[in-house]
């Protein structure tokens, strides 16, 4: 580990340890800051693969067939076993999407990308260890779903390309 800017000690961790401030290093992403609000324990609950990055916060609605639809609001979070195309009008009003099964290439990982909502798929056990009406934290960009209200912070730094700029100017035609 090293001595960060904000007075941190930074090491890269699989699993945030149970306290009220936590900092991950990853050169990559850059420095991530786990911070939970109104508990001391930031609990990752389920762990799965990103598919769409991003942060999502909302009360877990578990959609087993595409016509139960209808009681997902807007701002809530969306797990489901897998989704379908009937899935998309919910999909759209969906914090996040969390799914048991599919990689980074299925139908959840594929819309939710172009819809610019967090998505973590491949779970394996969501829609048995999320309840309905349980509020979550969705941490897309890693693949964790956190119990409750937890502030996740992600900082990124700008690195410049280690590439030469060329000439190479690009043409299409008709």
């Amino acid at each position: 580990g090293r001595e960060a800017a904000c007075g941190c000690h930074h090491r890269v961790r699989k699993n945030p340890p149970k306290s009220r401030l936590t900092c991950f290093t990853n050169r990559a992403l850059g420095t991530i800051h786990f911070m939970a609000i109104g508990t001391l324990d930031p609990a990752v609950i389920v762990k799965g693969a990103s598919a769409s990055p991003g942060v999502g916060k909302g009360k877990v609605v578990i959609i087993k067939n595409p016509s139960e639809n209808s009681p997902l609001k807007q701002g809530e979070v969306l797990v489901t076993e897998m989704t379908t195309p009937d899935f998309v009008p919910a999909m759209k009003r969906a914090a996040a999407i969390v799914t048991d099964k599919g990689g980074r290439t299925c139908h959840a990982a594929i819309v939710s990308r172009e819809l610019g909502v967090p998505c973590i798929v491949g779970t394996g056990n969501a829609t048995h260890v999320l309840k309905t009406g349980q509020n979550v934290t969705v941490d897309a960009t890693h693949g964790y779903v956190f119990d409750g209200d937890v502030d996740v912070k992600v900082e990124f730094q700008a690195t410049e390309s280690k590439y030469k700029k060329t000439n190479t100017h690009k043409y299409c035609r008709s």
